[in-house]
C-alpha cells in the first residue's frame, strides 16, 4: 500500500506552505509508527488526545520504541506532538515549517540528554 502525502485541501485545489507541513507530518507518522501505511490509521481528529498512559501503551507508536527504551519519553512525546500538529485537518491550524524545525531541534536536545544520562 502506498501512502498518500497530499494534504486534505489539495482535493479543492488549494495548496499552501502548510500543505507541505502536512506531507512532512505523514513522514513523521510513518517514522513513529514504523509503518508505511501509517496514513491509513484513523484520522487524528477521531483520536483522543495523546495521554501519558497512551504513550506508555504505545497507541500508534511502534512498540519497539517503547520496549527498547532507546528513545526518551520526553523526546518521544514532543516528536508525537509535532507530528500531530502537522497532521491537523485544517491547514490554518498547522505550524509553520520553521516552528516544526525548532520543535524537532528541542526533541533532539531532549533525546541527547536522555542518551547521555543512560550511559
Amino acid at each position: 500500500m502506498t501512502s498518500v502525502y497530499a494534504a486534505p485541501e489539495y482535493i479543492n485545489g488549494l495548496l499552501t506552505d502548510k500543505s507541505n507541513v502536512y506531507s512532512f507530518g505523514v513522514v513523521l507518522l510513518e517514522v513513529v509508527s514504523a509503518r508505511e501505511e501509517a496514513l491509513y490509521l484513523p484520522p487524528l481528529e477521531n483520536r483522543p488526545q495523546l495521554q501519558q498512559s497512551q504513550l506508555e501503551k504505545g497507541g500508534y507508536i511502534d512498540p519497539f520504541l517503547i520496549r527498547t527504551k532507546k528513545m526518551g519519553t520526553a523526546s518521544l512525546r514532543i516528536f508525537v506532538e509535532i507530528m500531530e500538529s502537522c497532521l491537523q485537518f485544517n491547514w490554518r491550524e498547522r505550524p509553520s515549517m520553521g516552528d516544526v524545525v525548532e520543535k524537532l531541534e528541542y526533541a533532539l536536545q531532549l533525546q541527547e540528554e536522555f542518551t547521555e544520562s543512560a550511559k
